[in-house]
């Protein structure tokens, strides 16, 4: 997974190009079904109606096939946006996985997680764009 963690404190997390789900899904041509496992439906300034998530919480699940693969929040927050041009259109998850086809937004992060957040992950080199192995897995555990 890859997260972006957004100068205002918002986290957007997708799936690597290297993921094995995204792999399936080019292999596919795009037919999958990405099935979301929160509510992004949020509703004024406020973002009221959003579903709070903790690290380890199942965002959405790919599905290509028979095989499926588990997308799981990696820090405390609430989630502002399941992106729904990917749950509509699961390619774009093969196509612009480190752009349109991200998978969630989740805001109101502390900032104690955000901080916890970028001592688990690895930084590349000139963007803000932060890897996560395993997100949310070893505290799920």
């Amino acid at each position: 997974q890859w997260v972006y963690l957004h100068p205002n404190g918002l986290v957007v997390v997708g799936l690597q190009r290297e993921h094995p789900a995204v792999g399936a899904i080019r292999a596919a041509r795009g037919r999958g079904r990405v099935a979301p496992m929160v509510s992004g439906d949020v509703k004024g300034k406020r973002k009221r109606g959003a579903q709070g998530v903790q690290p380890g919480r199942e965002l959405c699940r790919v599905e290509v096939g028979p095989a499926r693969w588990p997308v799981f929040a990696c820090v405390r927050g609430k989630v502002i946006e399941m992106n729904p041009r990917v749950v509509e259109d699961p390619g774009l998850l093969s196509e612009h996985c480190e752009g349109e086809g991200f998978v969630a937004v989740i805001g109101d992060v502390a900032p104690k997680e955000l901080q916890s957040l970028r001592e688990r992950t690895s930084l590349f080199p000139g963007d803000e764009l932060w890897k996560v192995e395993r997100a949310g897995a070893d505290q799920a555990a």
